[in-house]
């Protein structure tokens, strides 16, 4: 989650809470707290990607001014060479409706299928509440296959709450 917040906000695009269901707080509406990337952490992130021996894909748009409009990026694992990973895709806010992630998703999928054609698997995320990429998702063809939860606590809440479950011992 940490990768995918900063990803957002490293290229202008905006991680906010949007939907709230019974209370119910969705994945995007986690307290991040300020996440920033310096070029010595992604030198870092990029040199263990080599270490494990992951190979990234990144595609990307610009407008016309040259501004990052989307991107969309793949991990390849040689030791694994029939899955790939589809990481994120995503689309500045006021360049969307224009087709531009479904056309980044799917340019990405048919590079892949050049550069590794023994691969026959792909996987993605998708939080369930980002309408707009699980139409992406479902119109290329993907399929919901496992659904997980995340959870969020602050130390302190955590030690109330140990404190509080030791007491009743």
């Amino acid at each position: 989650m940490v990768r995918f917040a900063a990803l957002l906000r490293r290229h202008g695009l905006p991680v906010t809470p949007e939907h709230v269901t019974d209370g119910v707080r969705t994945l995007e509406q986690l307290d991040l707290g300020e996440i920033t990337l310096t070029p010595a952490e992604m030198a870092e992130w990029y040199a263990r990607m080599d270490i494990a021996g992951m190979i990234d894909h990144t595609m990307l748009t610009r407008e016309p001014s040259g501004v990052i409009s989307g991107l969309t990026d793949v991990k390849y694992f040689p030791y694994s060479p029939k899955l790939i990973h589809q990481g994120f895709t995503g689309v500045r806010p006021d360049a969307r409706r224009r087709g531009l992630g479904k056309w980044l998703k799917a340019a990405m999928l048919l590079h892949i299928r050049e550069l590794y054609p023994n691969v026959e698997v792909v996987v993605t995320d998708n939080a369930g509440s980002n309408v707009p990429m699980l139409a992406i998702n479902t119109k290329l063809g993907f399929k919901q296959f496992r659904a997980g939860s995340e959870y969020q606590i602050t130390r302190d809440q955590l030690a109330n709450r140990v404190r509080t479950l030791a007491a009743r011992r």
